[in-house]
């Protein structure tokens, strides 16, 4: 049963639309999991009673989103590869690079996380921390180093997972993961974890900032536990290693993992820049940014999820040359993201107060918060746009498009950021990011349709006829009964088996 799991491409059959949203969901599920438990924290953090501690953990968590982004750059190329061996019907080549990841990843990220460690207190000077906060996210970011190679090995195989269609296995390794941390971090934490509940008793650690580390370094190591074990016992999907036949695949593996990890790596590189800009106004801002970092992260989980759980239906379509299905997903990609951003910025603005006196907000941390929840939160619906292009452009062999627009929106937020500080405040700075990201974004939007009519229209074994789509001929939605705008021949066939001799379908 494993076996035919495995060997399947599940993606070139049935609604695109129904794929996108059971990948996606179920990718979010788990990944809202993991970012609850880091809002929980923050929570814990704050209730420690001061603003360093806050501050501490929105420095940490802007130096983390760097390993994290490196990560989900990787996994991207895991997925990409993977998906496209799959959907090929090369089940072996992918069974050899999974197992090729996994030697290169872990190798590599070890040597990042020691360096890391060392230029921990360094990042964390250029980033404005000071003081007190600056000890905090030293000692907090130097415990978290450690999990690096696991941190990594996870992130592979949820990909690998997602990439054979199993969007369940790949749930579980976070929910579980949530759930280590969720039992550990007020243990660790507290000296009386129980103390909300009444329960005055000490048998907590009481290791504050440090405590939600070790948690979270736990819940990494149980992450990777759950994902090799569905890998290998489920699907049978991990080849056995050579050292030798990996470092061969570093060639191959790099022209889109380098890509897609310098991509990704846009993100925290432009954070860091709103980072410096917002730490100006003292340790309340950085404190406000950090709220809003948690709440983007629970709110808009699901569009986090969209990259990843896009990429591998995209690869699989693609390694069938199903075109039509490829644009039908880019589209219906970014109707699903629209409407669900939208959704949740009116459900997060109904509920304003209740943010504002779960974190204790006043002053001018509440003041921020407030903005971000008015006017900033509806912006999102062009980051998960971004998202969405980046899979496209990693899938069609464009992955140095996405770095380049995916730096252009990082770097090109800076300037206007501190010009928008210096005049406007600190909200001057969120909407100067979300501005530029706006236009960013659209002009991303273009070129990746673009990117999938040329690739139909240049591949010449491509049994279906030549025909450019328009930008504003969207196939969103496949007609039974109605001829398709640009005829897929394997998709249509499939949908009409009697209609193959029919000339007019050709």
């Amino acid at each position: 049963m494993a076996t035919a799991i495995s060997g399947s491409a599940t993606f070139t059959e049935g609604s695109t639309l129904r794929h996108i949203t059971v990948m996606t969901m179920t990718s979010a599920v788990g990944l809202f999991a993991i970012m609850f438990v880091d809002f929980i924290d923050l929570l814990y953090i704050k209730s420690l009673g001061t603003a360093e501690t806050a501050a501490a953990i929105g420095f940490a968590g802007n130096v983390l989103f760097y390993l994290t982004s490196i990560n989900i750059g990787i996994s991207i190329a895991a997925g990409v590869l993977i998906g496209r061996s799959l959907g090929a019907g090369k089940r072996k080549d992918a069974r050899q690079l999974s197992a090729d990841f996994f030697v290169l990843t872990s190798v590599s990220m070890a040597v990042v996380g020691a360096l890391l460690w060392w230029l921990t207190p360094d990042i964390l000077n250029i980033l404005g921390a000071t003081g007190e906060a600056h000890r905090l996210a030293t000692a907090y970011l130097r415990i978290m180093w450690w999990s690096a190679p696991m941190f990594v090995l996870g992130f592979v195989g949820m990909a690998a997972l997602r990439a054979v269609g199993d969007a369940k296995s790949s749930m579980n390794c976070t929910l579980i993961a949530a759930l280590v941390n969720a039992v550990f971090d007020p243990l660790f934490i507290f000296e009386q974890p129980l103390s909300a509940l009444g329960v005055e008793a000490s048998f907590g650690l009481g290791l504050g900032v440090e405590g939600a580390a070790w948690a979270s370094l736990l819940a990494r190591f149980a992450l990777v536990w759950i994902a090799l074990h569905a890998m290998i016992k489920k699907h049978d999907l991990v080849a056995p290693i050579h050292p030798t036949r990996s470092l061969s695949r570093i060639g191959p593996i790099s022209v889109i993992a380098v890509p897609a990890m310098l991509t990704n790596f846009a993100t925290p590189v432009g954070d860091s820049f709103i980072t410096r800009a917002v730490a100006t106004f003292g340790d309340d801002a950085v404190s406000a940014y950090a709220v809003i970092g948690r709440i983007i992260a629970i709110a808009f989980s699901v569009t986090f999820s969209l990259s990843g759980a896009v990429g591998p239906i995209m690869a699989q379509n693609l390694g069938a040359k199903l075109y039509l299905r490829v644009q039908r997903v880019l589209w219906q990609s970014i109707g699903f993201a629209i409407v669900y951003i939208l959704a949740m910025a009116l459900l997060m603005l109904s509920l304003e107060s209740q943010l504002l006196a779960l974190f204790n907000a006043v002053g001018e941390e509440a003041l921020l918060i407030s903005f971000f929840l008015h006017f900033i939160s509806f912006s999102f619906i062009f980051v998960a746009l971004m998202f969405v292009c980046n899979a496209c452009f990693n899938n069609t062999g464009k992955p140095t498009w996405a770095t380049a627009l995916n730096f252009a929106r990082a770097l090109g937020a800076a300037p206007l950021a501190f010009w928008a500080a210096k005049h406007y405040g600190p909200t001057g700075v969120l909407t100067a990011q979300a501005a530029w990201t706006a236009v960013v974004s659209l002009v991303s939007l273009y070129f990746a349709h673009r990117a999938l009519a040329r690739l139909a229209c240049g591949d010449e074994s491509y049994e279906a006829p030549r025909q450019r789509n328009n930008f504003w001929r969207i196939p969103v939605f496949g007609h039974g009964g109605v001829r398709p705008p640009a005829t897929d021949a394997h998709l249509y066939k499939s949908q009409h088996p009697e209609s193959d001799n029919d000339k007019r379908t050709h």
